[in-house]
């Protein structure tokens, strides 16, 4: 991963911050918002693999897209499931649910879809 150009924390722990051109530091440092120069020791260089921090905000933002994108896959899974596994409501049912919808309240349509789906997910119960 490449880094933006910019002021980050001293990977030396000498000065506040120091500039990363994008490819290495530089001998460009600040204190205390003066800037100054201080070269860097022969350790300290871009050998080090020191590179500056990645930005909190965006590492958080990768995560919550993650998380977001197993949910919806999930989702939809859970969805194919029910569609094939006979759970769900049937083909009739969604018939009878957008014929509903064309003459009659939606929220009666919603109630008449409810209860297909409860009797749909109920557990069988043996006959007697």
């Amino acid at each position: 991963a490449s880094f933006a150009p910019g002021w980050y924390p001293d990977p030396t722990g000498r000065h506040d911050h120091r500039w990363y051109d994008g490819a290495r530091w530089t001998d460009h440092v600040g204190d205390a918002g003066r800037a100054s120069i201080d070269a860097l020791a022969a350790d300290t260089g871009p050998s080090t693999g020191q590179r500056p921090p990645r930005n909190e905000a965006l590492r958080v933002l990768g995560i919550v897209v993650g998380v977001l994108a197993v949910a919806v896959v999930a989702l939809f899974a859970w969805a194919a499931w029910m569609l094939t596994s006979g759970r769900g409501p049937s083909g009739d049912a969604f018939e009878r649910y957008t014929e509903c919808l064309e003459s009659r309240d939606p929220a009666e349509c919603e109630a008449e879809l409810q209860r297909l789906l409860i009797e749909r997910l109920a557990p069988a119960t043996p006959a007697d």
